[in-house]
């Protein structure tokens, strides 16, 4: 479910309480949708783009990033491929960055089969109430 003003509102109150001024300052919003529907749909590279363009700046310092990103797409042709080639390319560079990445769905939209390519090219899996590593983590069998 998107995300409203009021809801981010609150969310930053609540985070106002718990943050120093300091820590306030190294949070940054971009909002899902501006951010997966740059270019008018789901476009892996171009979101990509993006992706490096907001973590190289950070990097340019040697700051690390930690990212919470909610995937948001339609319905539009080959979108299971699409989801895994962006999911598979953001796992990849991680490490290299020494930056964690969390992706987050909407579990009802996401499909069986695309749940488990998710999870052969993710290393773990949180939902609600646990974290749990993933064994069979591989993502050339995600790309198939």
């Amino acid at each position: 479910m998107p995300r409203t003003r009021g809801s981010i509102r609150r969310s930053i109150k609540k985070l106002q309480q718990l943050l120093s001024a300091e820590e306030l300052g190294l949070i940054h919003y971009v909002n899902n949708f501006d951010f997966y529907w740059r270019k008018g749909n789901f476009h892996p590279d171009a979101i990509l783009e993006y992706f490096e363009s907001i973590l190289g700046a950070f990097a340019a310092d040697g700051r690390q990033c930690r990212t919470w990103g909610h995937i948001e797409w339609a319905s539009q042709q080959d979108i299971d491929h699409k989801i895994i080639e962006y999911e598979t390319e953001v796992d990849r560079s991680m490490p290299q960055r020494k930056s964690i990445s969390v992706c987050a769905y909407d579990a009802p939209r996401v499909s069986d089969s695309l749940r488990e390519r998710l999870m052969l090219c993710h290393g773990y899996l949180m939902e609600d109430s646990s974290v749990s590593a993933i064994s069979f983590h591989d993502e050339r069998k995600a790309r198939n």
